[in-house]
């Protein structure tokens, strides 16, 4: 008896098709699941909210000659 379920968890090893999966388990899998919905973009031209912002500074340096 113990030969036979040796051969049986040795074939579904072997064939990753030959799974048997519990009915609850086939349903998830086949389950439709929608797609993330993608948010706008909010604009940030008139934030107010200094976070929302980019600032971009530059430094002058004097060239050495």
């Amino acid at each position: 008896m113990q030969e036979a379920s040796e051969q049986n968890k040795s074939n579904s090893e072997s064939n990753p098709l030959d799974q048997v999966f519990s009915k609850e388990s086939e349903e998830a899998a086949h389950a439709y699941i929608p797609p993330e919905v993608k948010k706008p973009h909010k604009s940030i031209e008139n934030s107010n909210d200094q976070n929302d912002t980019l600032s971009i500074s530059t430094t002058l340096r004097a060239k050495d000659d």
